[in-house]
């Protein structure tokens, strides 16, 4: 299954730029070359935009490749494909993102530790 969307790097110092095709390139498993010009939103930065096609975690892969890089601005389309619409259901992705499965895996601990006494601190200076 494989489905497709656009890298938009909307602004990029021009020292940033090789080392953005270099990470590019690592995600989809080939050479990227980006055809960068001037961004004049942002004058010394420039931008650029990549076609790409791949499976449907593409996108996220991308967008985890890039996060993070100060100076960088960019986002990732990933178009839906038959049964599966962008990066899964929103509810399982917002759980993970709020710790459900570090809460899930605490549980069993926190019962564990019933009937045993607990000092409650009124006043902390």
């Amino acid at each position: 299954m494989t489905t497709r969307g656009v890298l938009y790097l909307h602004s990029a110092p021009r020292a940033l730029c090789p080392h953005v095709e270099w990470a590019v390139g690592g995600v989809l498993d080939t050479r990227v070359s980006l055809d960068w010009i001037r961004q004049p939103a942002a004058p010394g930065s420039w931008r650029a935009e990549l076609s790409w096609q791949g499976e449907p975690s593409t996108a996220s892969r991308l967008a985890s490749a890039l996060r993070g890089w100060q100076l960088l601005r960019f986002e990732v389309t990933a178009e839906p494909v038959t049964g599966c619409e962008g990066e899964g259901p929103l509810e399982a992705e917002i759980s993970r993102l709020l710790g459900k499965p570090w809460d899930d895996e605490l549980e069993p601990f926190r019962h564990a530790g019933e009937g045993t006494p607990v000092r409650w601190l009124h006043q902390v200076v």
